[in-house]
């Protein structure tokens, strides 16, 4: 290693920004937690009450795999059991296993409550259970911050906890409950001063608890090194900080890691070991955004010594910097820059842009891309004298590409510069080719390695005579284009089946040009089968321009019209005669005889066709004739709507039988007939 002190200064600086370092500081209401490792390479913890420095009520824990269970309890806890911290204004007490409710004496109503804190360890998973008769509609169970826990089924509650602790049950009713906590971490047996003294690999967090009223503990997440730091990287005293991996940034530990980035920006996980010496840095989908303040210059990634960045499989990372001076990544302490190794199969895009002079992607002491990593830098300015440049690898340093590595790289002045006339560019199979124009990895010629400046000792790229502004360093390539045509809306084109082709722009594939449209005629539908719209398609690929629409298939029926033997009727297909269908008619009568009684007689009338009941002035309309004397009535059905034809039925009117119950008559002599004039009768009936 080279440059101790002020190196090893900058490097855990680079990795405070890129999240390896959980050194977060917290408060809760008057307790700080800050990491502190000692030389020895032990954790340890300051905890603090207003000015005072805390020494008891320390307990470190370490993640496990399968969470233990433990109830919770109000004091004195036993193995499998967590004491409380505070019961909220003495509500609620643990009696006989279970917590019982207490009645909220300020309220008027009747309130019970059970309202009590904990210390939490990140991600437990704490139960209430309530006997199921005592849980009523009025029961609520939230944590601290008045969020409601989940109901699983009758009294039954849970909620992942992380830092709050506060639980509050509260009901109309009297009620007890069981709490259990779920928790993935397990104390360390002995670690119970501010200093952790342990060896083994995996992740561990302090708490601390405080006996002043509702002042609670919070904790700090550590995660052991893979590999131990030397008491080397220690030499700045005013870094109080350690290398420590793997880390995953999280929006809640995210400001303490990236130093107020807004939390949107960073993602991903990045690990920092040293490996035979040398810093590796791997990343997994991280990006950065804010970065370093280095002087005046703003740097997304500084390491003070040689670094090997390693992409993690198939992850995306991206380092974008702006400032008024920016630069992507710089290795070395600018009197003197050290070399950067890009590997692994992931991609790694570096965007630095300035609004004043000076702007690099990448700064360092020679560059090599190996392992199939993706490497793209940009360095953009809108100042036009400015010297802005992808990549700039300083004196002795070399320019490597290999094993499937592949470079872009583009500059405002020049995608590439090197320190003096010894640089190499060593790409054994590869292409260099270039743009004279920045943001350009399409337009490409062949580039060579000649000096920026005929009277100066700075090498560049070129394409031609002019400088290239942007740079493609990929393994030569011959396509092997395939027989299927790949599409968009508007062209299609031929891809390359090779894996490592470097062409992404579609209008440099074979065969691109834009769709040969020919018309799909419409087709007026059938009884029997489907019409389509009109549609086209290109006569070269056959890709669908505009699809066609299915037009369904299907009779355009006439009326049901009655036939000729009364019982049927049939409906038959304007479009093709010859498809009929009938259906059987029946009609009744609610009553077929009725007593001369002055008035009209209407029986109801029940039209049903294949055996579906149709319905009166929708689908029939019905009239009588003869329907008041004796004799033979007549009630008329005629179709309706979608039904045609008329029918009649017959029904019967019968006489009324009278009886004389009294009548008078004339007086008169014998004449010698029978005779008699009457001339009052009274008939009954």
């Amino acid at each position: 290693m080279k440059h101790t002190k002020r190196p090893l200064s900058l490097l855990l600086t680079l990795c405070l920004l890129l999240g390896l370092l959980p050194t977060t500081v917290w408060a809760s209401y008057m307790v700080q937690i800050t990491q502190q490792p000692t030389a020895e390479n032990n954790y340890t913890v300051e905890a603090k009450y207003g000015a005072n420095i805390l020494t008891e009520g320390f307990q470190w824990w370490k993640k496990i795999s399968v969470p233990e269970t433990y109830n919770l309890v109000e004091s004195n806890p036993a193995e499998d059991e967590l004491g409380v911290a505070s019961v909220y204004y003495g509500e609620g007490s643990y009696i006989d296993g279970h917590w019982a409710a207490k009645r909220d004496t300020l309220s008027a109503a009747p309130v019970f409550r059970v309202s009590i804190k904990y210390i939490t360890s990140p991600g437990d998973q704490v139960t209430v259970r309530i006997p199921p008769e005592m849980a009523n509609d009025t029961l609520t169970v939230e944590n601290g911050s008045g969020d409601s826990f989940q109901k699983m089924g009758d009294g039954v509650y849970t909620a992942t906890f992380d830092d709050d602790g506060g639980i509050w049950i509260k009901s109309s009713s009297e009620f007890t409950a069981v709490i259990t906590v779920d928790r993935y971490w397990t104390p360390v047996a002995g670690e119970t001063t501010p200093s952790l003294n342990t060896r083994d690999l995996g992740k561990y967090y302090c708490a601390v608890s405080h006996e002043s009223g509702d002042l609670m503990s919070k904790i700090v997440t550590l995660v052991s090194p893979e590999d131990q730091p030397t008491v080397d990287w220690l030499a700045d005293p005013n870094i109080h900080m350690l290398a420590l991996g793997p880390v995953e940034v999280t929006q809640d530990n995210y400001d303490d890691i990236f130093r107020g980035v807004p939390e949107n920006v960073a993602s991903g996980k990045a690990s920092f070991a040293v490996v035979n010496g040398t810093p590796t840095l791997t990343l997994d989908g991280v990006t950065v955004e804010e970065g370093y303040e280095a002087d005046v210059i703003r740097i997304g990634l500084l390491c003070s010594d040689e670094l090997t960045i390693v992409l993690a499989d198939g992850s995306d990372n991206n380092i974008t910097i702006s400032g008024e001076y920016a630069m992507g990544i710089m290795t070395g302490d600018m009197s003197y820059f050290s070399p950067l190794t890009v590997t692994g199969t992931g991609t790694l895009t570096v965007s630095a842009s300035a609004s004043g002079m000076l702007c690099f992607g990448v700064y360092a002491g020679g560059i090599q891309v190996t392992g199939g990593a993706e490497f793209t830098v940009t360095a953009s300015t809108p100042v036009a004298q400015a010297e802005c440049i992808g990549l700039n690898i300083d004196v002795g340093g070399n320019l490597q590409v290999s094993d499937g590595g592949v470079v872009r790289i583009s500059g405002t002045t020049a995608a590439a510069a090197f320190g003096d006339d010894t640089v190499q560019i060593l790409a054994d199979g590869y292409s260099i080719q270039g743009s004279t124009t920045a943001d350009d990895f399409t337009n490409l010629a062949d580039a060579e390695l000649k000096k920026l400046k005929e009277d100066g000792d700075v090498f560049t790229l070129k394409v031609g005579d002019e400088v290239a502004k942007s740079v493609v360093i990929a393994p030569a390539h011959s396509h092997a284009w395939s027989g299927a045509w790949t599409t968009n809306g508007t062209h299609h084109w031929h891809n390359c089946t090779n894996s490592d082709c470097t062409v992404t722009d579609d209008t440099q594939k074979d065969g691109y040009a834009p769709h040969t449209a020919v018309t799909d005629p419409a087709k007026d539908p059938t009884c029997t089968e489907d019409g389509k719209t009109e549609g086209s398609h290109c006569s070269v690929c056959g890709y669908v321009i505009t699809a066609q629409e299915t037009i369904p298939a299907g009779h355009t029926w006439g009326k049901w019209t009655l036939q000729a033997d009364g019982q049927t009727v049939k409906r038959v297909c304007e479009a093709d005669a010859s498809h009929t269908e009938s259906k059987t008619l029946a009609i009744t009568l609610d009553k077929s005889s009725y007593v001369y009684n002055g008035g009209e007689n209407t029986p109801t009338v029940t039209v049903k066709v294949g055996g579906a009941t149709l319905t009166l002035g929708t689908d029939y309309t019905v009239s009588y004739k003869d329907n008041v004397n004796k004799g033979t009535a007549t009630v008329t059905v005629t179709g309706k709507g979608s039904y045609a034809g008329s029918t009649d039925k017959s029904f019967t009117v019968t006489a009324k039988t009278l009886t004389a119950t009294a009548a008078k008559a004339t007086d008169r002599a014998y004449d010698g007939t029978t005779s008699v004039a009457v001339t009052d009768v009274t008939l009954d009936g």
